[in-house]
């Protein structure tokens, strides 16, 4: 199942791959997880955070970010950089925009940004999609993996069951998201047909506030 991608990328990589695929909990990477310094967020697993720091790590710097000046006249960011295994040379994952939306604006320049992007993992044949923020807040993580994908279901039947699933699990105080900051692999129109699926259509009352 995996020789076609098992010279391409590190062994623990692979594999950390291979237990979010198949579910195989992530115990015996424990040690390499707290290497690397990811996360141990409350409401997901590590392995789902580093399989997405995993796939995103090429396209980081698209990824949702906020910057700030600090006391020192320094220039601070949210995000902080994704690392790979040092070996990790050879192969560089391809995730594909699905589209950003902003949950709301609680402030003059305060967003809630959340990004989706869907990759195709040769070797296992599956997609992976993944939610992308500008901090920990909600997650308490960056970015993690939000489900999987057959190729029997093309890119956006899996985009539309993963994210649908994923929104109807927000908790029950969040509200339908705002808008819609970028396109991908949907446009407007089709982002709006799936948050209708799980908050119903909105009232014209509801889509002027928006």
């Amino acid at each position: 199942m995996r020789t076609n991608v098992v010279s391409l990328i590190p062994q623990i990589e692979l594999d950390i791959i291979e237990a979010y695929l198949f579910d195989k909990g992530e115990y015996e990477f424990e040690e390499y997880l707290d290497e690397a310094e990811v996360p141990e967020p409350s409401e997901t697993s590590r392995l789902s955070v580093a399989v997405a720091q995993i796939l995103l790590n090429r396209i980081q710097g698209t990824l949702p970010q906020t910057g700030w000046i600090d006391a020192n006249n320094d220039a601070r960011a949210s995000r902080q950089e994704i690392k790979r295994h040092k070996d990790a040379t050879k192969l560089s994952f391809s995730p594909r925009l699905i589209c950003c939306i902003n949950w709301a604006d609680s402030g003059p320049g305060i967003s809630w940004i959340e990004a989706y992007h869907i990759t195709f993992i040769p070797g296992f044949e599956k997609y992976i999609v993944t939610s992308s923020r500008d901090g920990d807040d909600a997650w308490e993580c960056t970015d993690h993996a939000i489900g999987i994908g057959d190729p029997s279901e093309d890119p956006i039947n899996v985009s539309r069951r993963l994210l649908t699933e994923f929104w109807s699990h927000q908790p029950a105080e969040q509200a339908r998201w705002a808008y819609l900051v970028d396109v991908g692999l949907i446009d407007h129109k089709t982002a709006d047909e799936w948050a209708n699926d799980v908050w119903g259509e909105e009232t014209e009352e509801e889509a002027d506030e928006s």
